[in-house]
């Protein structure tokens, strides 16, 4: 009895996946002139309760890109009166709580809004505000994903403050791209697959 060996070769054409992840950062200020508003639980002339704003028509290339990660950062100001400020943030369609100041009575509460009020010049840099900033979640980016927009709210729930500036930080990274082998490869590809299965039939079969 002849005992044939055969063997199988397996061809695998993968696609490719680019290695290439070009980084885009985005950043937008709201507004471009400071301040947005005072705020205060018990309003006088020229206060408000709360100020709802909206990031929209933001001007982000996702024909090629996804957004990897966002933030949003608050700068706020104290005007020197004493008292304690805190304040109540809110982000995206959902209005998803993100910050709740907690009033214990202490003057040192990290939650208590400082800063400096005299500065008029809403910059991320200036460290005369009192800022707090937040990496957006998922809910949010899909937000900013699906309708080039995103809007925030700022509750005061204690004492009077000034909400200067937001700036809204974005980042894209490019998709990974697929290639697939032209037609002229693939086809030696082929070929030579099946030279050496001949090949291998030819040898064993003696």
């Amino acid at each position: 009895m002849k005992l044939v060996k055969t063997t199988l070769a397996t061809l695998s054409i993968a696609a490719l996946a680019s290695s290439a992840s070009a980084t885009m950062n985005y950043s937008f200020l709201f507004p471009q002139s400071a301040p947005i508003a005072k705020l205060d639980p018990s309003p006088g002339s020229g206060e408000v309760t709360s100020f709802s704003g909206l990031f929209k028509d933001l001007a982000l290339d996702l024909t090629h890109s996804y957004i990897s990660s966002a933030s949003m950062i608050f700068f706020f100001a104290d005007d020197g009166d004493g008292s304690t400020e805190f304040v109540d943030i809110f982000i995206g369609d959902l209005m998803t709580k993100y910050y709740e100041g907690a009033d214990n009575g202490d003057k040192d509460d990290p939650t208590e809004i400082d800063g400096n009020h005299s500065n008029a010049n809403p910059v991320v840099g200036n460290t005369s505000y009192d800022y707090r900033t937040f990496d957006l979640d998922s809910a949010e980016i899909d937000d900013l994903k699906d309708d080039k927009e995103i809007s925030f709210k700022v509750d005061a729930s204690k004492g009077d403050t000034y909400l200067k500036a937001v700036r809204l930080n974005v980042t894209t990274k490019k998709r990974p791209t697929t290639t697939i082998p032209d037609a002229g490869a693939t086809s030696l590809m082929l070929g030579l697959a099946f030279l050496g299965l001949a090949a291998a039939r030819k040898r064993f079969a003696k």
